[in-house]
């Protein structure tokens, strides 16, 4: 009985002592990620988006195939799509620095996912392809370096040096 008692102490103290811990489940007491953890994992998931954007962007440029058109504007707007969780996370933890980077990705994502929907919606190899140039145009200006800057932000507001990729235009 004495091990169950110190144990429930054990767990309240730690639970009201540090904001980090949490109790999950029965006797299982873990710590949530902290925020330079948060910030590193929405960063490597914003990487994967972009990259997979930027993948099937270069493929719409010289597709024909309606069908492949389809399933690949499909991919490349899910990702953008995506990106949006990415940025919130970052933006949080970025403060002023970053509003500047965040006004730029959300002004001009809209655009992204309008081509994306378009390319779908008339899934022609001329539609893919000039989507596609005017998306990448629409990235490679605006969002890409928005999203290195808005990182790089975030990593400054959680005490860390300045390490987010940056990202080859398509």
């Amino acid at each position: 009985m004495l091990k169950g008692t110190l144990l429930s102490a054990i767990l309240i103290t730690a639970s009201v002592a540090s904001p980090l811990i949490y109790r999950q489940g029965v006797g299982v007491v873990t710590t949530s990620p902290t925020a330079s953890q948060e910030v590193s994992s929405a960063i490597t998931s914003f990487s994967d988006d972009v990259n997979t954007v930027s993948t099937a962007l270069m493929a719409l440029k010289s597709e024909t195939d309606a069908n492949t058109i389809t399933a690949i504007a499909t991919n490349g707007l899910s990702a953008e799509s995506d990106e949006d969780n990415q940025r919130q996370v970052l933006f949080r933890f970025a403060g002023d620095a970053g509003t500047d980077s965040n006004q730029l990705i959300t002004t001009f994502t809209p655009d992204v996912l309008n081509g994306f929907q378009a390319i779908i919606n008339n899934p022609s190899p001329g539609t893919a392809q000039d989507q596609a140039q005017q998306i990448s145009l629409i990235r490679n200006t605006n969002i890409l370096p928005s999203i290195t800057g808005l990182a790089n932000a975030a990593l400054a507001g959680v005490g860390e040096g300045p390490s987010a990729p940056s990202f080859t235009p398509t």
